[in-house]
């Protein structure tokens, strides 16, 4: 959202979150000025903001339309047909020279054209999941991304590289220098250690289970206490069950700790002004975590392990029963280790900053795998089902953002090119927001006009509060090293004992509003504060107000603010501190490097 024109509100007092603060008041000198009578009258906020929709028109063939005006395009939000205000064609296109168009009740409106700035020109993040890259298809897909950099990508986009591998790391910053991301896609293209290491783990955990299994069967005797539908039951229900759901649980975590770094990245794109493109590199994300393993164990005990092929008729499993009860439980098990809320809830944040998410499936068109060097093998059913797990978490991002998804590419190569040319022909509609900020989530919905097009836009939209705002430019002090210090700050930070970090920030009394109350001086601000390490790890940002109170003999001195913080003491840390005079409106945001011991 663009806010157009907003007069502040002078008092703005709000309980915060907890954030661990120690308070140093530190007054001196001649009376402070106090503000003036024009300084001090109050208003009311008067903000009028647009929601803005990034959309992507395509023909029959996908080649980018590029000769639409307001009029051919209806919007709706929330399901209700609102009037477009604001129109951009693409950048170098003949759009927007009719930017008149008509309403629903048939009367003319006019549109007024957004200029091309440099705000409003395409930004492309290529980011690569370090951990989910084989060695295989990360040498593919790394090489034609570099060419059809060369290539295919207007001059004018802004390219990123960043990759993760437990943590986000920005490897190049923005740039129009394709060539300088061309090169260091080159330097990336060996290692993928990680993610061969996680293949060599779920191919061990496959093989452990049958084993546990074969083991435990082997071992029962055939007593008139239990007999062999009953042993099975039980070895599948307990020891077969724990072993996996270990592994599936393992498994949630790391997906879970790969959406909240994707997702606090996006976030501190929020800082950079107009549209992002984010290509999300990966041979896929499970949707639901150890997927393919609670399948193959349900295949070797419900009995389809020996009818599927992947145990001999000679094996122990194949002279048991089916157990009855284990494929029903792990079905429901399964459940739980759904991320699809997640996934969405990644693509509403992604909607929120305009930030699109297209994905790209390195690892191509796979074919059926042999067995393992250790005998486990899944049925060809359950690894269709493994290879749509992996797909459909990139298929989400993509649909929920209106990016693309590129699937089942052995040669990704004329797919990369023409998503990287459509960066540059997208389309701005904008239109009065209908909601105030209350953080809720509202339906997005495009028609195009001119039959037989296609088109792609972000699904959702909300409004973001000014605390949130702050926070996304918190991020972006962390990861890109954002910084904007207005009231002249000055940060120190020190180590204690144990992990305790004490950042204090010292702000010039002169450099705040401060009003008469009560034969003194009175204000408030607000300390956002958070950290990144040099592995890449952060804490969330937390926010605390404070009150000022100053005597008016206090003089053009400093108020100190004491930030306590645990922190790992055995690494670099960044810290991103921002202050908001909540009377003056203004806002700074300075970083401090905290060296390890």
């Amino acid at each position: 959202m663009t806010n157009l024109a907003c007069i502040r509100r002078l008092a703005r007092c709000a309980a915060r979150g907890a954030l661990a603060l120690l308070l140093v008041q530190s007054v001196s000198g001649g009376a402070t000025r106090p503000a003036s009578a024009q300084d001090t009258s109050f208003s009311e906020t008067i903000a009028v903001d647009l929601v803005e929709i990034d959309i992507l028109v395509t023909d029959g063939d996908g080649r980018p339309v590029l000769d639409l005006s307001a009029a051919d395009f209806q919007v709706f939000d929330d399901g209700e047909l609102v009037t477009v205000t604001h129109f951009a064609g693409p950048s170098g296109s003949s759009a927007g020279d009719r930017p008149s168009g008509s309403s629903e009740t048939g009367s003319s409106f006019v549109v007024e054209t957004l200029p091309r700035t440099s705000e409003n020109f395409p930004r492309l993040v290529i980011f690569l999941d370090e951990l989910r890259l084989n060695l295989r298809s990360r040498h593919l897909v790394l090489r034609r991304l570099g060419e059809a950099l060369k290539k295919e990508l207007s001059p004018r986009t802004e390219v990123m590289l960043a990759s993760y591998s437990g943590s986000v790391n920005v490897l190049v910053p923005f740039t129009r220098d394709h060539q300088r991301i061309a090169r260091a896609l080159e330097k990336r293209l060996s290692g993928a250690a990680q993610a061969v290491m996680a293949g060599v783990a779920k191919e061990r955990v496959l093989f452990n289970a049958k084993q546990l299994l074969e083991v435990q069967l082997e071992s029962y005797v055939d007593l008139p206490g239990i007999g062999r539908q009953e042993f099975i039951d039980r070895v599948c229900e307990g020891d077969v069950a724990g072993f996996v759901r270990g592994y599936g649980q393992q498994a949630f975590g790391q997906i879970e700790a790969a959406i909240g770094a994707l997702g606090q990245f996006v976030v501190s794109l929020a800082a950079y002004p107009g549209h992002k493109s984010l290509l999300y590199v990966s041979d896929g994300v499970p949707l639901v975590a150890g997927q393919e393993v609670w399948d193959y164990a349900i295949e070797l005990c419900d009995g389809s392990a020996l009818n599927r092929g992947t145990v001999s008729g000679r094996s122990i499993i194949a002279q048991f029963p089916p157990a009855r009860r284990f494929p029903i439980t792990a079905r429901s098990e399964l459940q739980q280790l759904n991320t699809h809320k997640r996934w969405t809830a990644l693509a509403a944040a992604a909607n929120s900053r305009r930030v699109t998410l297209n994905s790209l499936q390195a690892s191509g068109l796979e074919g059926s795998r042999a067995a393992s060097v250790d005998g486990a093998r899944t049925s060809f059913a359950t690894e269709s089902m493994g290879r749509y797990n992996r797909q459909e978490t990139l298929v989400t991002m993509a649909e929920e953002t209106g990016g693309r998804a590129i699937l089942n590419a052995n040669d990704a190569t004329p797919a990369i090119g023409a998503l990287l040319e459509a960066e540059a022909a997208r389309y701005i509609l904008a239109f009065p927001s209908r909601h105030p900020i209350d953080g809720a989530s509202h339906k997005l919905q495009v028609e195009v006009l001119r039959p037989g097009l296609e088109s792609r836009f972000r699904k959702s939209y909300e409004s973001t509060s000014p605390d949130q705002q702050v926070m996304d430019r918190i991020s972006a002090s962390l990861y890109h090293g954002f910084e904007d210090d207005t009231h002249g700050l000055r940060v120190t930070a020190t180590r204690h004992e144990g992990r305790k970090v004490i950042v204090e920030v010292q702000v010039p009394l002169s450099s705040l509003v401060l009003l008469p109350d009560e034969g003194g001086l009175r204000g408030l601000v607000t300390i956002f504060a958070a950290a990144l390490d040099s592995a890449g790890h952060g804490t969330s940002v937390r926010q605390k107000s404070i009150p000022i109170q100053a005597a008016p003999g206090a003089g053009r001195g400093t108020y100190r603010v004491q930030v306590a913080m645990e922190l790992n003491r055995s690494r670099e840390h960044t810290v991103a501190v921002a202050l908001r005079d909540e009377l003056g409106g203004t806002i700074s945001f300075v970083r401090e490097l905290v060296a390890p011991e």
